[in-house]
């Protein structure tokens, strides 16, 4: 049908004209380097997403950068080892759930905000796959904590000085949407420059 045909074609990344032939009733579609002709059109382009966006922890704060990040046009998952934490977010436009899962490449923006024991795991795994971005919220003591540790289990301190620990830029915030903002700036910073300097830890 109609529909079928134009996801495949937009799933191609091409943009299209939907043309409605009002006197013969006939529904066409054509790309746009064709002319669309007569009848009534319908522009439609497909706008791809920066980058993906998988935030660990379905928590207050993760909700702020969710919302901040949407309009950004990040692709965002959010995932969590909590069934009953994930159900919060069920009614949340543009976002995807994830349970327990951790399908993120070089190309995608990791932040752990979770606070649990499988925190390390996540950072590994992010660190070992060369994300885009990493960022990672804890407490100077559990960060030294959780890289003493990856270390003693052949991280490198080079690589660790990929992970943004403390998370987002310096602004002075306190309160979860000043932080989620901080961090949203220091992701749009990472999107517009490809790199940031390397903290120290």
């Amino acid at each position: 049908d109609i529909f079928s045909r134009v996801k495949r074609i937009l799933s191609g990344g091409k943009t299209i004209y939907i043309i409605y032939d009002i006197k013969n009733m006939k529904i066409s579609i054509k790309n746009t380097n064709v002319n669309p002709g007569q009848g009534k059109n319908v522009f439609i382009e497909k706008i791809n997403p920066f980058f993906k966006l998988f935030i660990f922890g379905a928590n207050p704060l993760a909700n702020y950068v969710i919302n901040y990040a949407k309009d950004l046009n990040f692709d965002i998952y959010l995932i969590d080892y909590r069934k009953g934490y994930l159900e919060l977010f069920k009614n949340y436009d543009n976002l995807t759930l994830l349970f327990d899962r951790y399908p993120f490449d070089r190309d995608s923006f990791v932040l752990i905000l979770s606070h649990t024991a499988k925190d390390k795991e996540v950072l590994k795994k992010a660190i070992k796959r060369k994300c885009k971005y990493i960022g990672f919220l804890a407490s100077k003591k559990r960060k030294e904590k959780i890289f003493k540790e990856l270390m003693e289990e052949g991280i490198s301190e080079e690589e660790l000085k990929r992970v943004n620990s403390p998370v987002g830029i310096s602004i002075g915030s306190k309160k979860d949407p000043e932080i989620a903002i901080s961090i949203v700036a220091e992701m749009i910073k990472v999107c517009r420059s490809g790199f940031l300097t390397a903290k120290t830890f």
